[in-house]
């Protein structure tokens, strides 16, 4: 490992060791195989000895939040620019997750005021079906109310009739007899 103080001499802070890798991307082997695998686990070896100082840093910053001359909050460059990176890619993170959180709770909204809505609809429906059971148990009891008027009305029209016809027998009978009498 060497450390890098030539570009990034202002980008990387002078804890934080740069790994230099000295073979080109796809220059082939005596083998005639690639290096990449290689270049691959110097890289991630690399990315872990970096997350490794850079949690340290951010536990030493934890541990030491205040400077012990001052009541004013302790933060180092080294600190700062170890983070950097690392805040970078959980501010993306953060982002997504506020994104993400606005939208559910942007959802919860809508579901519950459409389950409101469909809470009412039921009420309302069930109201109208008690409403609907009352007008048809009052024009059950109207027309009951008009048929038993109608049949006493009828009633009283046959007894009429039938008192009709026996007074009508009755005078037959008497014409018959003064008819026979005579």
């Amino acid at each position: 490992m060497n450390d890098c103080k030539d570009d990034f001499s202002d980008e990387v802070p002078s804890s934080v060791t740069v790994v230099q890798l000295t073979v080109p991307i796809n220059e082939k082997t005596e083998e005639g195989k690639f290096l990449k695998h290689e270049k691959v686990t110097k890289l991630m070896s690399f990315l872990d000895t970096v997350a490794n100082e850079a949690d340290g840093d951010l536990q030493f910053a934890s541990s030491s939040s205040l400077h012990p001359a001052s009541s004013e909050p302790f933060c180092t460059d080294l600190l700062l620019d170890a983070t950097t990176s690392k805040s970078s890619s959980v501010s993306a993170a953060s982002n997504v997750f506020v994104d993400i959180k606005s939208k559910m709770i942007a959802l919860k909204s809508q579901l519950n005021d459409k389950n409101k809505t469909i809470q009412l609809l039921q009420q309302n429906l069930e109201h109208s079906k008690n409403k609907q059971k009352d007008i048809e148990k009052a024009l059950e009891a109207s027309y009951e109310q008009k048929l038993q008027n109608q049949k006493k009305e009828f009633e009283h029209s046959i007894h009429r009739n039938l008192s009709f016809v026996d007074r009508l027998l009755k005078d037959k009978e008497k014409l018959s007899l003064q008819c026979d009498g005579a």
